[in-house]
């Protein structure tokens, strides 16, 4: 009996040692063994959304394309109920889109930082708050993971978006203004430590632009730089005005980034210095230096038969017309101003900015200077004209050239008058600015 049980007992250790030592059947590679529908499925979508992503940062089409096919056979496989060939294509492709989310994020970084940006930071703003809209969206769907990487992605453009606008001071009102912006994407993803730091280096440049823009303004009023010495403007009346555009086109923009900058950091108010003295001073000196143009010789004819005046009463009544019904913009949340003129040759061109300070956005603004000024309805150019959005453009003015406003000494008192709707199909909407009489001066 004992052999007995002793020889059962060694058959049985040599069939497990055969059962164990038989290979035993392993997971296709790239597969997962009895992976549930909804992993792969899942798996799927993230891919989906880091490819998503990925496009911020502007892969060349060629670099992405055995991706794009191996993605679009993973989502069909999927489709076709091929769980296996879809799951062992999914997991193929996230060590390359794992690889290439931060190689192609420092390669797009590294072409803003030469100049080379493929879109302006205003553009790139707008693609990261739909980021954000995305991240919150998914964060509302219990889709925690998703909502991380769309809050990244908001962070990641939206600071690409800022060193975009870095490049020239030209830029800086729109740096302020997109600076305000990332100031939701960094609260709604919970990053406000990021947040201020990257408004201090906002604000660290823009007062750096701001410093060179008052030494630019300080060396040609004093005849410090090339072009605007005494000897230079002394020679003829074209390089006096030549100079005058210059320094006022530096002027507005330095008011511009000023008004921008205190708005966007009020905590840290910026004391402009004020130039607007010294620079009407300078250009009334050598205005009398120089031989003031010949006043517009008028018509002989009564103001009856001179067909110019007939146009401007004519005018007159049209506008007269058209701004009945105006509200005053003051209080209407659209803030409206006269910025500044400039002439181009003998013609006056306005210098306006808007600013839309509703919580909702307006729809086809157009502007028409009325009054004791005139012009055409002026488009703005923008379909619609989201919150917070401002800009500042330039409306020629019909009849009136330099030489006329010179007899009167300036500009005469008029209004600005703002024509938009606040839905697509709405009715139309107007409300009216009145703008004081000013001293000419160019630009």
């Amino acid at each position: 009996m004992k052999t007995h049980r002793l020889g059962l007992l060694l058959g049985l250790l040599i069939l497990c040692g055969i059962v164990y030592a038989c290979p035993q059947k392993q997971p296709a590679v790239g597969t997962r063994a009895n992976e549930p529908v909804e992993a792969i499925e899942q798996r799927l979508k993230q891919v989906r959304a880091l490819y998503e992503i990925l496009q911020k940062d502007e892969p060349p089409a060629e670099a992405t394309q055995k991706f794009r096919e191996k993605l679009a056979a993973a989502e069909q496989a999927f489709k076709n109920q091929d769980y296996a060939r879809a799951s062992q294509l999914s997991l193929e492709l996230e060590p390359w889109i794992e690889e290439a989310r931060p190689f192609y994020y420092e390669r797009h970084l590294k072409l803003i930082r030469e100049g080379k940006a493929p879109k302006s930071g205003e553009a790139m703003m707008d693609e990261a708050m739909e980021f954000l809209k995305k991240a919150t969206l998914a964060r509302e769907e219990g889709e925690q993971w998703m909502a991380n990487q769309f809050f990244q992605a908001a962070i990641e453009h939206g600071e690409a978006a800022l060193l975009v606008e870095q490049q020239t001071p030209e830029q800086t009102v729109t740096l302020l203004r997109i600076t305000r912006q990332m100031d939701v994407v960094y609260n709604a993803s919970g990053r406000q430590g990021r947040g201020r730091e990257s408004r201090g280096r906002v604000a660290e440049h823009a007062r750096g632009v701001l410093g060179g823009l008052e030494t630019q303004l300080r060396d040609r009023l004093e005849g410090r730089t090339q072009g605007y010495d005494q000897s230079s403007l002394a020679r003829s009346e074209g390089a006096v005005q030549s100079a005058a555009r210059e320094v006022n086109r530096l002027h507005n923009l330095y008011q511009s980034i000023v008004n921008e900058y205190n708005r966007t950091f009020p905590e840290d108010e910026y004391q402009a210095v004020s130039f607007g003295a010294v620079i009407t001073g300078w250009q009334t000196n050598w205005a009398a230096y120089h031989k003031t143009p010949a006043p517009r010789t008028p018509d002989p004819r009564s103001p009856d038969q001179d067909p110019r005046e007939l146009e401007i009463k004519r005018k007159l009544a049209e506008h007269n017309k058209i701004k009945q019904g105006a509200l005053p913009a003051d209080n209407s949340g659209i803030y409206l101003d006269e910025v500044g003129f400039t002439a181009r040759g003998r013609a006056v061109v306005l210098k306006c900015v808007i600013q839309n300070l509703r919580p909702e956005p307006i729809y086809r603004p157009r502007v028409v200077v009325t009054g004791g000024l005139m012009s055409e309805p002026f488009d703005l150019g923008y379909y619609k004209l989201n919150p917070l959005t401002s800009s500042i453009f330039q409306v020629p003015i019909l009849y009136y050239n330099t030489d006329y406003l010179i007899q009167l000494g300036g500009l005469p008192a008029h209004e600005l008058l703002l024509i938009f709707q606040e839905s697509p199909d709405g009715p139309e909407k107007k409300v009216i600015k009145p703008i004081g009489r000013q001293q000419l001066k160019g630009d």
